[in-house]
């Protein structure tokens, strides 16, 4: 098996392969970063961890892919710790070959796995396709070492074939939601190879040298680039954030360009104690709402405004902090921590960056709203629709919401409404009604 490390760039859809309950639960288990221990303890205790009362747990190769960067061959043996953990590891960090992984690799969004979708089902274990299988990962990782883009096709073709063989559900679940065999099929007869992130659903991988319309690349994290990547320093962004606006979520977009943000967010009676009254959302909504926008990584709540920052200690951190809250007491503490002050001007948190469109897979899923305040109930709506496929929402012009609320709506413009929805990571499309 061949598993890579990825810099979380983007808010994958859960229950789509991409480990995105392993990545919540290592948040959860090390909200300051991860401690320094060996790094086979530290999947151990991920594991088990996640998998506390599971009947079907999640692979090895989950927290494997999150904990060891680079891209590793994992050589599972059942008399080796009842297969649970890799008998023999094979990594490589070589930034030319990752770079053109990431060129080869084309991810396109096509849906979830369903609701009730049991991973090991039916089964198959024929000794002669496990063999199969077993080889067509490892000529998977040679072709990888040998950036050999039609022999990384095949052995991703190969695999794909065994995979069913062996769970006959990998393509067919039982509430087959897309006709993946004929998807995978078609774009394996198009492209070099092609298979599924996981099986029952989630996203279709495609590896060609040219262009794959509505595809994104991969980002790969290498071993050089430390625990969360040299490039990507963690980001602090505090607050109540009790009111999510526009100015809020640009905040949040600018500071997730400088590297993963985490968001410490100020309890319920933090914010008393703050302001003297009560928020008007509780923390866990807030806590929430704030997960669900694409540009954040983690978000932990603090019981005193003063903890904020008191445990960020690492010196590469930086403190992204909105024009209208600067001070220079929180200036004096960064000197004093050696942590990064960085201030967003307040003017350029209300220029709006343009929203790219995405050519939407099949199938997907239509919805349509004013969204002239967004709030936690419109996010858990855009969560379960997800389910059922991509997402695409429809946000009224600014004349029908005029027409429908009267004087003073909206309260933003289509073009705010539509940014702000798109920000929500279940959203993959969201487009402006033009009646």
């Amino acid at each position: 098996m061949v598993v890579v490390s990825l810099r979380p760039t983007v808010r994958f859809i859960e229950r789509s392969g991409i480990a995105t309950s392993t990545r919540a639960v290592a948040n959860r288990l090390w909200p300051e970063g991860l401690p320094d221990r060996p790094r086979d303890d530290l999947v151990r205790e991920l594991y088990y961890e996640e998998n506390r009362d599971r009947d079907e747990p999640s692979g090895s190769q989950d927290m494997i892919g999150i904990l060891q960067p680079g891209i590793s061959w994992l050589d599972y043996d059942f008399t080796h710790e009842g297969g649970i953990f890799p008998a023999h590891v094979e990594t490589g960090n070589d930034a030319e070959v990752a770079s053109w992984l990431e060129q080869v690799v084309h991810i396109l969004p096509v849906a979830p796995r369903p609701p009730g979708y049991e991973t090991l089902g039916e089964q198959n274990l024929d000794p002669e396709w496990i063999r199969r299988l077993g080889r067509s990962g490892y000529a998977c990782f040679e072709a990888v070492l040998d950036r050999d883009t039609e022999a990384l096709g095949a052995s991703v073709n190969e695999s794909t074939t065994c995979l069913e063989a062996i769970f006959p559900a990998t393509l067919r679940p039982p509430a087959l939601i897309v006709d993946w065999p004929t998807i995978v099929g078609e774009v394996q007869e198009r492209y070099a190879g092609s298979t599924m992130s996981a099986s029952g659903g989630g996203y279709l991988f495609v590896i060609s040298d040219g262009t794959v319309p509505g595809s994104f690349h991969p980002s790969i994290r290498l071993a050089s680039e430390g625990a969360r990547g040299a490039d990507m320093p963690d980001v602090l962004v505090t607050g109540a954030f009790d009111d999510l606006r526009l100015r809020d979520v640009r905040l949040l977009h600018e500071a997730s360009r400088l590297g993963p943000v985490h968001v410490r967010l100020a309890s319920d009676d933090a914010g008393r104690s703050e302001t003297g009254a009560s928020p008007q959302c509780p923390q866990e909504e807030r806590r929430y709402l704030l997960e669900s926008i694409q540009y954040v990584d983690r978000v932990s709540i603090v019981e005193r405004a003063s903890e904020a920052v008191a445990s960020a200690l690492d010196p590469g951190t930086i403190w992204v902090v909105p024009e209208w809250e600067d001070a220079a007491a929180k200036r004096t503490l960064c000197e004093r921590k050696r942590l990064t002050y960085q201030v967003a001007s307040q003017s350029g948190l209300y220029e709006l960056p343009s929203v790219e469109s995405t050519a939407l897979p099949t199938p997907s899923v239509l919805v349509s709203g004013r969204y002239d305040w967004l709030h936690s109930g419109h996010v858990r709506f855009f969560e379960e629709a997800s389910s059922f496929g991509s997402l695409c929402v429809t946000v009224d012009n600014d004349e029908s919401v005029s027409e429908f609320k009267g004087p003073g709506h909206p309260m933003q413009s289509q073009h705010e409404r539509r940014y702000m929805v798109s920000s929500v990571r279940f959203v993959t499309e969201c487009l402006v009604s033009t009646g």
